[in-house]
C-alpha cells in the first residue's frame, strides 16, 4: 500500500507560497504557521524540511539559507520544492492522513480519528505505534463513532452468557429472554455493583444510567466520575456528554493512559501495541478482545 499525504489544493498553494524564495518568504512563513486552521499536512511538511515548526527557529534557518543562496540555487530550490516535493503530495483514495499515521477510513470516522490523534498529541502520547494501539482498540469498540451501548434484545441467551458470565449465571434462558426485552432492567442487573454502581432494583438505576458510552464504551458511575474529573467535566450529572466526539476523545485517552503521560513500553509492532491497550480496556487477560484489536491495527500504518 502506498503512503501518500492527502492535502487540499489550498494547502498546496500555501506550501508553494511558503517555499517561494523572495522578499516575502520569511513573512509568508510566519503568517502561514500562525494560522489557527493550518493543515496538519502543511505542518508536517514544514517539519520535514526544517526539522521544526517553531517560527523563530525557522526564521533563523531561512535567513541563513537565503543569504547563502545564489540566484541559480534559489531557482533550483524553488523548482525542487514546488515540483518534485509536490508531486509526491498527490490525491488518492487509498490512504487518509492523520499526523504521522495513514489509514483507510473516510468521512466521520476519519474526522474522529483526527480528534483522537489530536487528543493524544495534546496529552503527550506522540509515539505513532502507541497511537495505533489505542486507535485499534477504539476501532473494535465503536468503529470511531461514539455511541451508547446497544440493546441486547436480539442477542441469544448463550451469547449473553458468554459476554456477562456470572452476572447472569443464576438466570434460566427464559429469564434472560424476558429480561433482555427491557433495556433498563437488563443494564441495571448486568452492571449492578459494578465500578461504583449501586444495587439493582429500580428501572432508572445506575446500571442503565452509566452503561457503556463514547469511543471506548465507558461504563460505571465510578469511571464517569473519575474520567470526568480528569478532563474537567461533570459526566455523572450528564453521562450522555461522553457521546460528544471531542469529550469522547478526551475520555478515551485518559482511560487508556490512566492520566499518565509516560510509562508505556517501546512497542516493536502494531500487534504488540494493540494487544497491550486491548488488555487495559478489558481489564487484563488474554481473549478475543486482543484478536479484534489487532485486526483494526492492520488498517493503520506509519508513514
Amino acid at each position: 500500500m502506498s503512503k501518500r499525504l492527502i492535502i487540499s489544493e489550498e494547502e498546496k498553494k500555501d506550501i508553494k507560497k511558503l517555499y517561494s524564495i523572495n522578499e516575502g518568504f520569511i513573512d509568508d512563513t510566519i503568517d502561514l504557521l500562525k494560522k489557527s486552521d493550518v493543515g496538519q499536512a502543511v505542518k508536517s511538511f514544514v517539519n520535514d524540511i526544517f526539522g521544526t515548526t517553531d517560527v523563530n527557529q525557522i526564521v533563523t534557518k531561512v535567513k541563513d539559507k537565503v543569504e547563502d543562496l545564489t540566484s541559480d540555487e534559489e531557482d533550483e530550490m524553488e523548482k525542487q520544492l514546488a515540483d518534485a516535493k509536490l508531486k509526491d503530495l498527490t490525491y488518492g483514495n487509498e490512504d487518509k492522513y492523520s499526523g504521522d499515521l495513514v489509514h483507510t477510513f473516510s468521512g466521520q470516522e476519519a474526522r474522529n480519528i483526527d480528534l483522537l490523534v489530536d487528543a493524544m498529541n495534546a496529552f503527550g502520547i506522540t509515539d505513532p505505534m502507541a497511537q495505533i494501539g489505542i486507535l485499534s482498540v477504539i476501532g473494535k469498540e465503536s468503529n470511531y463513532i461514539p455511541k451508547s451501548e446497544t440493546s441486547y434484545s436480539n442477542t441469544s441467551p448463550s451469547r449473553i452468557r458468554h459476554l456477562f458470565g456470572k452476572r447472569v449465571s443464576h438466570l434460566s434462558d427464559d429469564e434472560i429472554n424476558q429480561l433482555k426485552k427491557d433495556d433498563k432492567k437488563f443494564y441495571n442487573l448486568i452492571y449492578a455493583n459494578t465500578v461504583g454502581n449501586g444495587k439493582n432494583g429500580t428501572d432508572d438505576g445506575d446500571g442503565h444510567r452509566y452503561r457503556g458510552r463514547g469511543f471506548n464504551q465507558l461504563t460505571g458511575i465510578g469511571n464517569y466520575r473519575k474520567y470526568g474529573g480528569l478532563i474537567g467535566k461533570d459526566l455523572v450529572s450528564n453521562p450522555d456528554e461522553v457521546n460528544n466526539p471531542k469529550t469522547a476523545a478526551d475520555v478515551a485517552i485518559m482511560f487508556f493512559t490512566k492520566g499518565k503521560k509516560s510509562g508505556f513500553p517501546q512497542f516493536k509492532s502494531k500487534k504488540e501495541a494493540a494487544e497491550y491497550f486491548a488488555d487495559i480496556n478489558a481489564g487484563g487477560g488474554v481473549s478475543s478482545h486482543r484478536e479484534n484489536a489487532v485486526k483494526y491495527s492492520n488498517k493503520f500504518d506509519i508513514r
